[in-house]
């Protein structure tokens, strides 16, 4: 007998694609039939915890492509009737059941109140102390690279999009930082003061400017919370928590990054208005014929700078930036394209979903692992969770992806360092 969560696998996802294929005859596709769709693939297959990859990219299709599409000013004009709009929802509703489709049938619903680590306690703190002394040193040649302390003060809400130069010194603060805050979470879980995490809250406050993406600063925050939390099952407080915390810091974070011009009542409109993405697509599929291989290279232009060789643009939405937004493109701001127009662009956008399926057949089997609280695998999968986005944003091979995974392998053996096979410590979760 087919398992039950195959099952709903399954019978929901010919659901959603009898409405993808009547919104298609109908030449119709509002953002409403896109957010019936997601409500229907996650509802009949809802994680069991809160960290499955799944929440994220449930958080990611809706935040960005349902409220936001029906209420910003932005949308007031769209028809959703025209081809390309809803070319663009149907890309959307079938990477979303790809995705869920495929993370449902290889994801573990394996439950575990206790589990234990081998820690040592003081090579702990002596490792998180060194990523502290690490981050501070590099942080003060980021500071004075990109234009010393003065100019940041006068410029707090431009000076990040201005740090050309400093890139060298930027990374490296970035890295020992979310390793000292990941393994500071994990110090004060076993010595249960979580009271001290309010230190860390208002430091990524007032580093938030200096980091410059407010995902980023989300990403050190959620790791640093992680030994709390990825255990945690989807339960309504649970959730709600979540979600009131991320709106909270999304909001201060962009108060901070615009307070030179920016008012309270600006908030709402502003926020809404930040979320361009389906907008993006849209224009992108409008004006550009499908293909194959267009931008996938466009990421070793980055690559192969390092060895004397520069293309202009180092990926799919630097080059359309480019083209769409030529002012953004001076100042060296980008608008993000998603990953549908990637698999548009490259792939005829068919062609490229088993590489989809294939990605987060991966992402799954790390945080499978990850459940069993190695604390090398609880690392790696708590960065991708949040980097997830930046694919989901910004297409499946991005210059950053040369960096990015030799640090995480730098991490996995480095984390290494804090196990003591004769001492055993407990965490639970609960």
């Amino acid at each position: 007998m087919i398992k039950r969560r195959y099952f709903n696998a399954i019978i929901s996802t010919f659901i959603s694609l009898l409405i993808v294929l009547f919104s298609f005859l109908n030449s119709y596709f509002p953002p409403f039939y896109f957010l019936l769709i997601i409500t229907i693939i996650y509802l009949a297959n809802k994680p069991k915890f809160i960290f499955s990859i799944k929440n994220i990219v449930t958080f990611y299709y809706f935040l960005w492509f349902t409220l936001p599409v029906m209420f910003a000013t932005r949308y007031e004009e769209y028809t959703f009737n025209k081809e390309e709009m809803v070319l663009a929802y149907i890309y959307l509703s079938i990477t979303y059941i790809v995705i869920f489709f495929t993370v449902s049938f290889f994801e573990s619903r394996h439950s575990q109140e206790i589990t234990f680590e081998n820690i040592s306690l003081s090579r702990l703190k002596k490792l998180m102390n060194f990523f502290m002394f690490l981050s501070i040193l590099f942080f003060i040649f980021y500071i004075q690279t990109s234009g010393g302390v003065s100019y940041w003060l006068q410029n707090l809400d431009r000076a990040f999009l201005t740090r050309e130069g400093s890139g060298i010194y930027y990374l490296p603060f970035v890295f020992f930082l979310t390793l000292y805050s990941f393994l500071f979470g994990i110090y004060v879980k076993i010595r249960d003061k979580q009271w001290h995490l309010l230190f860390l809250f208002i430091l990524l406050l007032l580093l938030s400017p200096f980091l410059g993406s407010k995902s980023k600063v989300l990403m050190i925050l959620f790791l640093a919370f992680l030994p709390f939390l990825l255990f945690k099952k989807v339960k309504f407080l649970n959730t709600l928590g979540l979600i009131v915390g991320f709106l909270f810091f999304f909001v201060l974070g962009n108060y901070f990054r615009n307070t030179s011009w920016m008012t309270f009542g600006d908030l709402l409109p502003y926020m809404l208005n930040y979320f361009d993405t389906y907008h993006a697509l849209v224009i992108g599929i409008r004006d550009i014929q499908p293909g194959l291989m267009q931008t996938t290279f466009l990421p070793f232009n980055k690559f192969s700078s390092i060895i004397g060789f520069s293309g202009q643009y180092y990926d799919m939405s630097a080059w359309l930036t480019s083209i769409y937004y030529p002012e953004a493109d001076k100042i060296r701001a980008t608008v993000q394209w998603p990953i549908e127009m990637d698999l548009y662009l490259n792939y005829y956008f068919f062609l490229g979903l088993p590489i989809i399926m294939m990605i987060f057949i991966w992402v799954t089997i790390i945080f499978n692992k990850s459940l069993q609280f190695n604390i090398g695998y609880v690392f790696i999968y708590g960065y991708i969770f949040f980097y997830t986005l930046s694919h989901l944003r910004g297409g499946i091979l991005l210059w950053t992806d040369f960096y990015i995974f030799p640090y995480l392998i730098f991490s996995y053996f480095t984390l290494k360092f804090i196990e003591n096979k004769n001492k055993k410590i407990k965490l639970y979760f609960k």
